[in-house]
């Protein structure tokens, strides 16, 4: 007997396609990018939080200028926490929120107090006297700056 020849194919498979390949890389970018964003304690995170700081000191000096019967209006630091108080008053912040605790978020706060004075909202000390230099803050990693002779409050060190 004699043996046909038979056509066979043999599929052979080496390796992953380019589709297969994008689609891990695809997945991975947005886990990490996830990731990244929420990890606890990250930069971006302070960031954001020292930035919404900056917020509520702006917050505090522009209701000093802007309050007619307001003898002294103060950013309160009380160890990791801060508040805003008209007249001795607790006073809430622009969203409602009357103290912002940053040790729950783990996160620590360094600083003094501050008042602000109801002409141009510079700052003063608690002995209500101009400020000789500028009052800084640091929120772990983020630092915070309100120049004694302007008022202006940035985020960065104090030059």
């Amino acid at each position: 007997m004699t043996e046909q020849p038979r056509s066979v194919k043999h599929s052979i498979s080496n390796g992953f396609t380019i589709l297969e390949l994008i689609l891990v890389l695809v997945i991975v970018g947005v886990l990490g990018g996830v990731l990244a964003i929420n990890w606890p304690g990250s930069d971006v995170e302070s960031g954001a939080y020292a930035q919404r700081m900056v917020s509520d000191i702006r917050y505090a000096q522009l209701t000093a200028m802007t309050c007619s019967t307001c003898n002294n209006v103060e950013f309160v630091i009380n160890g990791n926490s801060y508040s805003m108080e008209i007249d001795g008053t607790p006073t809430p912040f622009a969203d409602g929120e009357m103290v912002r605790n940053m040790g729950q978020l783990g996160l620590t706060l360094a600083g003094s107090s501050i008042n602000f004075a109801r002409e141009l909202g510079i700052p003063r000390d608690n002995a209500n006297q101009a400020l000789t230099a500028p009052a800084s803050f640091n929120l772990s990693d983020s630092a915070i700056c309100v120049y004694h002779q302007t008022g202006y409050v940035e985020m960065d060190t104090c030059s």
